[in-house]
């Protein structure tokens, strides 16, 4: 018999028979909705802590500089910076651009109206080649007109501490590289909406001046980032990168983990010396936390192809029992074996698509709720959200490959009994079955 044909039996089937699927139709809709819910929000917070380290640390690929003779131990001269940038063009990797930073991370502070404030992360950037970045963040009334070199960005945390709002004017004090203090004036320009772990206490100026308040040259910087157009691609750009670099500067061996690049530092060496760093090394701690969710996604995942599978079973057993006449009454007209097997397949996988469709739409439910719901009560959870809320990730790869294995499951549970029951004696059939 035709394909069509058969597979409008199967629609016919199905509808006639809802009730005593409504069962596994439940078990699969539900069982597929909460595994969408953690794999879209674990990939959610894998996103945001990638996300959120790349704009913190500036880029994909960090060449870090250590300076034994300085006060301010991140610091790399000009000479250092100009060869990183001659190793990256000759590594020949694809990148769609590199920063230059200077990041301070001790030591700063921030005085308004009487008020004072300690500093995590001072970060001297280049206006223009960074405005996309600055374009992508969340701005709190705005951004001031005009980016000058006494212009400073603040984060949301920082300006409740202070209670100052955009245009206000205040001073920032630094400790230069000869162990001394300098201040600088600076007019709030904007004031970004960063509660991370990354952005609580963070703010940005102009990289030049910060050099000349921590009395560097203008032109030094103590990161200099590299943004790839595929996260995949990491690994091997480092190494291209660290072997055009190694013969021209005293750079270390790239370290696989954090703990690594700790034991490089407290090595003896003088002068400058470069780290070539990806985000999983700053990230080390962090990536602990995303295998154990990674851990807790399979084991649910097996629970979740378990019970499909035992439903599928329990239910395709009674509904044969039932429907073994109905069947016997299809061969005695013509149908064979194989399309008897076929429309209960089909039936099974007609199911299936309407559960999955029905646990992709529960888990937008889900998801949505969870979006509402504020975890920063949760110390350094902000880390995992997006603007301080849950951001779930559909990704087709791995939606895709769980409902595979879902299709895979339902019909290998249903092959085996509607296998047998389509291989009865004709005469068992017609009379439902046999005598017992």
């Amino acid at each position: 018999m035709q394909f069509p044909s058969l597979f409008l039996l199967a629609l016919k089937y199905l509808l006639r028979y809802r009730r005593r699927y409504l069962f596994l139709a439940a078990a699969l809709c539900i069982g597929f909705g909460i595994v969408t819910v953690i794999v879209t929000q674990k990939d959610g917070m894998v996103e945001s802590v990638y996300d959120s380290a790349q704009s913190h640390y500036a880029g994909d690929i960090v060449l870090e500089g250590l300076d034994k003779d300085s006060e301010r131990e991140r610091h790399m001269d000009f000479g250092t910076v100009s060869s990183i940038i001659k190793a990256i063009d000759d590594s020949g990797i694809r990148y769609t651009h590199i920063v230059k930073r200077m990041i301070l991370m001790s030591y700063e502070r921030l005085y308004y109206n009487g008020a004072s404030l300690d500093l995590k992360y001072t970060v001297g950037i280049d206006w223009d080649n960074e405005k996309g970045y600055l374009a992508s963040l969340v701005w709190r009334d705005g951004v001031y007109d005009k980016l000058a070199d006494d212009t400073i960005y603040i984060s949301a945390p920082i300006a409740s501490r202070l209670g100052a709002v955009r245009g206000d004017s205040l001073v920032m004090e630094v400790l230069t590289r000869y162990d001394q203090k300098n201040t600088g004036s600076f007019v709030i320009g904007g004031i970004i909406e960063d509660y991370s772990l990354f952005g609580f206490y963070k703010i940005y100026v102009s990289r030049k001046t910060l050099n000349r308040l921590a009395e560097f040259e203008e032109e030094d910087a103590s990161h200099v980032g590299i943004f790839l157009p595929a996260k995949t691609d990491v690994d091997d750009a480092r190494d291209a990168v660290y072997q055009e670099l190694r013969q021209w500067i005293n750079v270390a061996p790239p370290p696989q983990d954090r703990d690594e690049w700790g034991v490089q530092k407290d090595e003896s060496w003088s002068g400058i010396r470069v780290f070539p760093l990806t985000l999983d090394v700053y990230l080390s701690e962090v990536s602990q936390i995303l295998e154990a969710m990674n851990l807790l996604t399979y084991f649910l995942y097996v629970v979740m192809l378990l019970i499909i599978l035992v439903s599928a079973v329990v239910t395709y057993r009674l509904i044969l029992h039932e429907r073994v006449r109905e069947l016997g009454t299809m061969r005695a007209i013509g149908f064979k074996g194989r399309d008897i097997r076929l429309v209960l397949i089909l039936e099974a996988l007609v199911l299936a698509t309407l559960s999955l469709i029905a646990g992709v739409v529960l888990s937008l439910a889900v998801n949505g709720a969870l979006s509402r719901l504020s975890f920063t009560w949760i110390p350094s959870f902000e880390i995992f959200m997006k603007n301080g809320r849950l951001a779930a990730r559909y990704s087709g790869g791995p939606l895709a490959f769980n409902a595979l294995a879902v299709y895979s499951m339902l019909v290998m549970a249903v092959w085996f009994p509607a296998f047998a029951a389509s291989r009865q004696h004709l005469p068992e059939m017609l009379t439902a079955g046999p005598k017992g």
